[in-house]
């Protein structure tokens, strides 16, 4: 059983809790040397970075373009361009899995003088037992270094009150660290200068 399950065990909290195990898989913490997931009242703060000797034209498009979007997010999600315009675009992340459906909007900025791109959740639907995105905002910079280039993503994200915050961060400390090993993976395939 989980380590936050066991605070429940005797109760029907830890019915519910075991049950989220198996809907949703153990949130098992991944560490890495690359990123930084830090717990804040009712959210969290991710950040991390990677270098990559790649084109930056190509660095921006896998990170901008919803096309590209979609092969760094696992198979429970679907992407969709909702808006676009010169050097922004709105985007939609649907999710799916047991008892739990949510859409979330995020209008997205290219500020390419600076290397910079801009998110902000600007809309969310959800279903399901487990805290709700409030507010989410960040973005991903672009900085030049010995010929290379270093992607730093940033994000800060406020969630709604539920008594299973602690189990659910824990989940998306998981998937914020596989989402960045999946963003360098992917620009060192697409992007990498041989």
């Amino acid at each position: 059983m989980n380590q936050y399950c066991k605070t429940y065990s005797s109760s029907l909290l830890g019915v519910i809790c075991v049950v989220l195990l198996l809907i949703c898989g153990n949130p098992v913490p991944v560490e890495s040397s690359l990123d930084r997931f830090v717990a804040i009242d009712h959210g969290y703060v991710f950040n991390g970075r990677f270098f990559i000797n790649g084109d930056l034209d190509c660095i921006i498009s896998v990170i901008f373009e919803p096309e590209q979007i979609k092969h760094l997010l696992n198979n429970k999600y679907t992407v969709e361009l909702v808006k676009a315009g010169k050097d922004f675009n709105e985007i939609a992340y649907i999710y799916r899995g047991h008892f739990i459906k949510n859409k979330s909007v995020y209008r997205r900025v290219l500020n390419r003088s600076e290397g910079r791109i801009s998110f902000e959740l600007i809309a969310n639907e959800f279903k399901g037992p487990l805290p709700r995105v409030a507010s989410s905002r960040g973005s991903y910079q672009i900085k030049p270094d010995n010929g290379g280039y270093w992607v730093e993503y940033y994000e800060e994200c406020k969630l709604t009150e539920s008594k299973f915050e602690k189990f659910w961060l824990l989940r998306i400390k998981r998937e914020a660290a596989d989402f960045l090993k999946r963003l360098d993976e992917h620009l060192q395939q697409t992007c990498h200068l041989k």
